[in-house]
């Protein structure tokens, strides 16, 4: 119940029917609904931002959800804010996000609690990233330097949203 704003005094009772008391779980406590938030904040404010509505890399969605939020749903919300206004494409990657968060590494928020296939996803574009600068966009070479097929390459390349061009 909301407590009156002079002691001693008590709220209209037809008042105290209607308020009530609401206890909800701070954010590091519902990690599930982490995902559900993003795409909420990165809907609203990519629209009223006239840009298109970014999707989250793996590897953001797992930085995301393990990290703490001591600023709650607010924290959240900002951060959001934030990597909507200086993403450059289609995907926020962890560049995007405030220093905070872009500079920690899963290992750091999670220990040894990172799932094996966040980091398998997140090393893989990593390595498919790293092989193209290294042959200079040519998807041959890169294919080669990776030990997979072109056709291959084009599939990942696609799965993960990098530039097929």
């Amino acid at each position: 119940m909301i407590a009156s704003a002079v002691p001693g005094t008590k709220l209209d009772p037809a008042l105290e029917c209607v308020l009530h008391r609401i206890d909800v779980l701070p954010l590091r406590d519902r990690k599930e609904e982490i995902s559900g938030f993003c795409q909420f904040f990165l809907s609203r404010l990519a629209r009223e931002m006239g840009r298109p509505v970014p999707t989250l890399s793996d590897e953001v969605l797992a930085l995301l959800r393990a990290y703490d939020w001591p600023g709650n749903v607010a924290e959240l919300e900002q951060t959001m804010r934030h990597a909507v206004t200086v993403c450059q494409g289609s995907t926020l990657m962890k560049e995007d996000l405030p220093t905070a968060l872009a500079q920690g590494s899963l290992a750091q928020f999670t220990g040894d609690a990172t799932p094996l296939a966040v980091v398998s996803r997140a090393a893989e574009r990593t390595r498919i990233e790293e092989a193209l600068k290294q042959s200079k966009g040519n998807k041959t070479i890169a294919a080669r330097l990776l030990g997979i097929s072109r056709g291959a390459l084009y599939y990942k390349m696609k799965q993960y949203h990098l530039d097929t061009e």
